[in-house]
Formats: structure tokens, C-alpha cells, sequence
């Protein structure tokens, strides 16, 4: 599931350097009421979007950029009205949270802030804003979104009916190649399998093997063939697999015409879903997130129909077409507030 590109804006990890401004002759680029945003703006944001990954191919980049920034104005001006504000013990314990997250102390974020060309006091002043933006999500989107219990049951019949019908097996294959019509080359090729069998149950990496002896395509990826459904595969592979614990193992190797076959299971996918009340609290999250997204669309539409708004710049997707459902360009969420889970 996507996450939504408002928060991103406001939210990001560490602040990126501001070198892109520099290279900007500076006008405006759009008027949000009163406030008005800077073309360097603009190129900062874009460049930095590019850093964390935003595809350099979407034709209307800086349309998108454009429009997210107008976007997080209104919500500063609304923040401002509301007199939102953050006190120090709040901001203290939110950098615990990311001190926390990414298992840093705090002269190690101060140095990873100075190391992506931000300062100490740019990055508290972005979180700061992260959390008056966390509050204002609170005050006007998440207190008014219900999920019921009709809501979470009809996200779980969905998922029931797309998961896989039949149980799957995350299969793990080496082939070694034995002199065909050779009984002393099948002999020795089976003592070496069983030894190779052997080390892996005693903690040898089943992918360092296959990528060591294994003649087959995936060698050079350890040998993972994915997840396969066992009805899928012949018998002699699927009746050393089904006498595997559940947990999976590495089977007794097996003789075929082509060599011995080394085969292990590392997991298993039963079929079908979890049952509901085990899926119950990834079933709200998901969607929360998914109407909260939605939700802050709709109030930026809305507060920017109702605000003076106007772009000076030219669309770029009026230049070159946009592709008919442009993705969202990715970015950093960086460390998150969570919304509250239901009681």
C-alpha cells in the first residue's frame, strides 16, 4: 500500500542538503493566500524527491512537487490558525522515537544530520513540524475517521479471496551432475550429496552450496526457486519433501537421470488467510492508513478550492503527456508517529 506523498513532504528522515536553491535565480512559483512559494523551493524539492528515489522519467515531476508544496502551505496556515504548537518535552521525546528507531545516540544522529549537509537546528526545527503536522492530523482528520467492524470484515473476505488456494512451499534446489551410465560416478556423486546434506542440516548455507555445486540455472541465487505449490513438482521430489517436518529441512537426496538433486524447505505458506482475529490489528492499520490518505486528499481539494491559489509556473504535463495513472512519486517517509491502534 502506498504511503501518502503529504506526509512524506513534511516528514522526511534527515533534512537533505539545500544545494539546489543556490543554482536557482529566485522568483515565485506560486501564491497560497497570502505566503507565496520560491522557484528554489520548488528545485529543492524536486531534487531531493530524485535523491530518495522519484523516478527522473515522470514527465510532470515538478507539476506534482508544485502541487504537494501548495498542499503543505495550506496545512501550515491551518496549523497556524489552530495555534498549534510543540512544547520541548514533546520534541525530547520524539527524538528519542528516532533515536530509538534507528539505534543511534544522539552525537550519532547530531552527525548523521551534519554528514546529509543539514544543520542541528534545521533538523529540530523539521521535527517540530512533523509533529505539529502529527497533531493536525489528529485534530482534523483522525478523529473523524470510523472503521467498523463491517469495515475490517470486508477487508478480511477480500484477502481471504486473492490469497493462494493451495498450500506453498519456499523450495530450495541444487543439482549435481553425475556421469550418466557411469554406476561408480552416481555413487560418488550420492556420498557427496548426502555429505553436502549433511553440512547444511550442521549450519552450512544451503545458498553458499548450490552456488558452489549446483549445475542448475539459479546456482548463482543459492539455488531459490520461490514458493511452489508441492502438486506442482514430480513425485520423487514431492514425496521426500511431504517427510519433512512442518517446519522444513533439507530432504534425503534424490537420483534422477540428470544427477542428484539436493532439495530443502525453509518455509511454508499454508492456504488461505490467518484467522480474523489474529489479522485484526494489521487489518486497522492498513486501513487507517488507506482512509487517512484518502482524507487528506480531499482536504487539501477542499481548502484549496475555498483559498487563493495560483501556480505561475507552466505545467510541464500540458507540455509532454502525463501517463494515464501517474504513481506517486516515492520518497522517504522517514521515522513516523503512529496513528493510535483501537482499543
Amino acid at each position: 500500500m502506498r504511503r501518502s506523498a503529504w506526509p512524506a513532504l513534511l516528514a522526511g528522515a534527515l533534512l537533505a542538503p539545500g544545494a539546489a536553491s543556490a543554482e536557482v535565480v529566485d522568483r515565485v512559483a506560486a501564491v497560497v493566500n497570502d505566503e507565496v512559494i520560491l522557484l528554489s523551493e520548488v528545485a529543492e524539492a524536486e531534487a531531493q524527491f530524485r535523491q530518495l528515489g522519484g523516478a527522473p522519467e515522470v514527465p510532470d515531476l515538478r507539476d506534482q512537487v508544485v502541487d504537494q508544496l501548495v498542499g503543505r502551505k495550506l496545512m501550515e496556515q491551518a496549523m497556524d490558525v489552530a495555534g498549534l504548537k510543540v512544547d520541548e518535552p514533546e520534541l525530547q521525546r520524539y527524538l528519542g522515537m528516532i533515536e530509538k528507531q534507528y539505534g543511534l545516540s544522539e552525537e550519532q544522529l547530531r552527525a548523521e544530520v551534519e554528514r546529509n549537509g543539514a544543520t542541528w537546528e534545521e533538523f529540530l526545527a523539521d521535527k517540530r513540524q512533523e509533529i505539529r503536522y502529527d497533531k493536525f492530523l489528529q485534530m482534523e482528520i483522525r478523529q473523524r475517521m470510523q472503521i467498523e467492524e463491517a469495515d475490517l470484515r470486508s477487508a478480511y473476505n477480500q484477502r481471504a479471496a486473492a490469497a493462494p488456494k493451495d498450500p506453498r512451499v519456499h523450495l530450495w534446489m541444487a543439482l549435481i551432475r553425475h556421469a550418466e551410465g557411469d554406476d561408480a560416478s552416481r555413487e560418488a556423486t550420492m556420498a557427496k550429496a548426502r555429505d553436502l546434506a549433511d553440512a547444511i542440516r550442521a549450519g552450512r548455507s544451503f545458498a553458499e552450496v548450490a552456488a558452489a555445486e549446483s549445475a542448475l540455472p539459479n546456482a548463482a541465487q543459492g539455488g531459490d526457486s520461490g514458493f511452489v505449490r508441492l502438486e506442482d513438482l514430480n513425485s520423487e521430489f514431492r514425496q521426500v519433501l511431504e517427510g519433512l517436518p512442518p517446519e522444513g529441512g533439507v530432504a534425503e537426496p534424490v537420483v534422477t537421470s540428470q544427477g542428484v538433486w539436493l532439495l530443502a524447505v525453509s518455509e511454508r505458506r499454508e492456504a488461505g488467510v490467518p484467522p480474523f482475529e489474529e489479522m485484526r490489528q494489521q487489518l486497522w492499520r492498513e486501513l487507517a492508513q488507506e482512509r487517512e490518505e484518502r482524507a487528506i486528499e480531499r482536504w487539501v481539494e477542499q481548502r484549496r478550492r475555498e483559498s487563493h491559489v495560483e501556480v505561475l509556473l507552466p505545467r510541464m504535463a500540458a507540455a509532454s503527456p502525463a501517463p494515464a495513472t501517474p504513481e506517486p512519486v516515492p520518497v522517504d517517509p522517514g521515522p513516523e508517529i503512529p496513528a493510535p491502534a483501537p482499543e
